[in-house]
């Protein structure tokens, strides 16, 4: 059964996953981390310094990297199960 994480992945399987992965996903999956409740810091901290994702699109390169990805992902999954455990994003944040 297929679910939507919230930085607009669809995951069905790890395998496929992994496919979104290797490909990149784009910069903006960023801004949707920060809709669902995390800080600017907490994303810096986790996904990609700041100066780093400047210099990156002023290069005119709109993906993360492999690594990157892999942490959006991961972040994503983690707080779709906290919002699922909780019943609510707030207190999955808390």
């Amino acid at each position: 059964m297929a679910t939507t994480i919230d930085a607009g992945i669809e995951s069905g399987s790890d395998f496929q996953l992994a496919e979104v992965i290797e490909r990149g996903l784009p910069t903006a999956s960023l801004a949707l981390l920060r809709e669902k409740g995390l800080t600017f810091t907490e994303v810096a901290d986790l996904i990609v310094p700041p100066r780093t994702l400047q210099h990156r699109k002023a290069r005119g390169n709109q993906l993360l990297t492999k690594d990157e990805a892999d942490r959006v992902v991961r972040v994503t999954r983690i707080l779709a199960q906290a919002s699922e455990i909780f019943g609510d994003d707030a207190k999955a944040l808390g």
